[in-house]
């Protein structure tokens, strides 16, 4: 996925000893739309392959637990953390199986796996303890509510805030999710309430030792803390002789920071930090709290993260622009990185598309960038028709966000791709710049006369503008797309900018006057009103012109494709129908089983086919 991947838990733990990490693979297979899953344990001290030590169980939804006062599945992937026993013998890891995920054993070697827990809920994390007890989080409260559900099905549904129409009838539970935590020795299948220094080790944030606004923390084993807050790195040593923390001073230690921790020696502070053009570059810093000014070992348009640190070097997973997710490590020495582990090989072996990184500027001389994908084996003087992915542009260029458009493969058939980053939000940018007060309701601001979206709009068009000015691209041969985010700025792209577009798909649908007051649910409704949308008896026609596809029906030509999960498709009813109608060139796909992340493979691969078919027939490209 083009984007930033790195999520606050890491998929891959060290052994304690430092000489291992071990990780769960999963792979897709779409003729039996399942996964194949596993875990592997891979040694840091030699080139021997991975051993697989325990194989299979069902695919693990993140579950996002408090979306409007609900509970959401995401259809993306839950991340599974193997957790090493103090003694390096165990891993302990969440599988599914049956509907249910429960914490398995599983011993390093490979000879024994079993599960360990049978709770009536989903366990939703795990730790070891130092003394080698099992500490375990779930939410007995969640499961009851879903139980209730169920039951409330046998006298209807109450039609109340927890339903969300185009997900269906069914009421969602409520948020936020109250986790209970327990700890386990696990031999003796002896369970009790965790204590709080148990909890801590899986739940940071109720760590009363946490400063207040901190992002993130990390201690030393000498119990030395460092944070950073959205803007600063800060340092508190144990013992001191000042009572309080100490700022880092230096310019290299404000920004964005994506990535925290302490050396094993405890001198230093690691950190990684966005910088650069638009903040699309990272750079990875060491410093010494003693030290005004920190090191710089390591500047890369690559994406970091997860980063774990051994005694000789940091352990990090990496993204290039052309190369999928892989294991790297990281001299402190001098920041040379060498590639330890790579879980797709087979990449290796085919032939990508040419990356060129595009940068430009908008009317408050903000930066803005993308990235031009060019065909393999394009020559200079060759034009290609173009398609529009967005809205990250971070790390491996497949299928942008949401998954659903082939980069390569469309540059393969001989089209162009520009990767585009979406710009900050236009009210934020203007609280920043002094052009409006803090006080600033940036959410209502960036609706008013849909200035937000013009502004994402202007930038679009600025990139495709560079695009073009390379004198790759033919210019009357453009495509756009986008899921989520991007499926609005695509919408919005081809009402406001109609000229300029021959093709469009989305995956997401559509802000329309009646269809998105009645299906998106009560929560969500408040929130839209709260920000200048008109309620569902408005008849205001001059608010919705700019955004709704219906409204504009008539006067748009480029031909648009939706594929859109069940969970969503009845926000696309009165958009569809508007366009059949108008008798315009509409089609649309309906994905059963899915949510706002397309998660099954048969579908997701029907995806990528039929949107390069699309942009085939619109654009015209060469014919495998």
């Amino acid at each position: 996925m083009a984007g930033e991947f790195v999520p606050d838990r890491s998929p891959f733990s060290v052994s304690p000893d430092g000489k291992r990490i071990a990780f769960v693979l999963r792979q897709a297979d779409p003729a039996s739309n399942s996964y194949c899953q596993g875990l592997y344990v891979e040694s840091l001290e030699s080139d021997a392959p991975p051993q697989l030590v325990d194989a299979g169980g069902e695919y693990i939804k993140y579950v996002f637990d408090d979306f409007r006062g609900l509970v959401f599945p995401t259809g993306s992937p839950a991340v599974i953390t193997p957790a090493w026993s103090p003694d390096g013998r165990w891993i302990a890891y969440r599988k599914r199986l049956n509907d249910s995920t429960q914490i398995w054993l599983v011993a390093v070697d490979g000879s024994e796996a079993f599960a360990v827990t049978h709770e009536p809920f989903d366990v939703d994390d795990v730790a070891w303890s130092s003394d080698g007890r099992l500490i375990f989080s779930g939410s007995p409260a969640l499961e009851a509510e879903r139980t209730a559900i169920a039951r409330e099905a046998l006298s209807g549904y109450h039609f109340d805030w927890r339903v969300v129409p185009m997900g269906g009838p069914r009421p969602y539970p409520r948020s936020p999710v109250i986790r209970h935590y327990y700890s386990l020795e696990p031999w003796k299948a002896s369970i009790r309430d965790a204590q709080l220094d148990e909890q801590i080790l899986i739940d940071s944030e109720s760590d009363p030792r946490r400063p207040k606004g901190a992002e993130q923390v990390a201690y030393s084993a000498a119990g030395h803390m460092a944070w950073s807050t959205g803007s600063a790195l800060y340092v508190r040593l144990v013992p001191s002789t000042v009572s309080a923390p100490f700022e880092c001073t230096a310019d290299s230690c404000h920004g964005r920071i994506v990535g925290l921790g302490w050396t094993p020696d405890g001198t230093h502070i690691w950190y990684l930090r966005r910088e650069g053009w638009g903040e699309s570059g990272l750079g990875l810093y060491l410093w010494h709290p003693s030290s005004a000014e920190p090191t710089r070992i390591l500047s890369t348009m690559d994406v970091l993260g997860n980063c774990t640190p051994t005694r000789s070097y940091l352990i990090c997973l990496r993204e290039t622009s052309i190369s999928p997710r892989h294991f790297v490590r990281i001299d402190w020495a001098d920041g040379a990185v060498r590639r330890l582990l790579d879980v797709n090989p087979e990449f290796e072996g085919l032939q990508t598309g040419s990356v060129r990184r595009l940068t430009w500027q908008d009317s408050d001389h903000l930066a803005g960038y993308g990235d031009l994908v060019l065909p393999p084996g394009h020559r200079a003087g060759q034009k290609h028709p173009l398609v529009i992915v967005q809205y990250r542009t971070r790390g491996f260029l497949r299928g942008a966000v949401g998954d659903l458009y082939p980069i390569q493969a469309l540059a393969a058939h001989g089209m162009a791709v520009l990767s585009l980053e979406g710009p900050p939000s236009y009210a934020q940018t203007r609280v920043r710049l002094g052009k409006l007060p803090p006080t600033t309701n940036v959410a209502r601001v960036d609706v008013e006369g849909w200035s937000d979206r013009r502004h994402i709009l202007a930038s679009l068009l600025d990139g495709l503008s560079s695009a073009i000015a390379t004198g790759d691209i033919d210019p009357d041969k453009i495509g756009i797309s986008g899921t989520s985010e991007g499926a609005v700025s695509t919408w919005f792209a081809v009402i406001n900018a109609p000229e300029k577009f021959k093709a469009a798909s989305i995956g997401s649908c559509c802000f329309d006057p009646k269809t998105l007051m009645a299906v998106a649910g009560e929560a969500f409704q408040k929130h839209l009103r709260q920000i200048g949308y008109p309620s569902y008896l408005d008849n205001k026609p001059e608010f919705w012109r700019g955004i709704s596809v219906a409204r504009n029906a008539e006067a748009i030509r480029t031909p648009m494709l939706i594929q859109i999960p069940d969970e969503e498709f009845a926000s696309s009813l009165e958009a569809f129908t508007s366009l059949k109608e108008a008798g315009k060139d509409a089609d649309m796909y309906v994905f059963p089983g899915e949510h706002h992340y397309i998660w099954q493979p048969a579908h997701r691969r029907m995806i990528y086919a039929r949107n390069l078919q699309w942009f085939c027939a619109h654009l015209g490209c060469v014919k495998e």
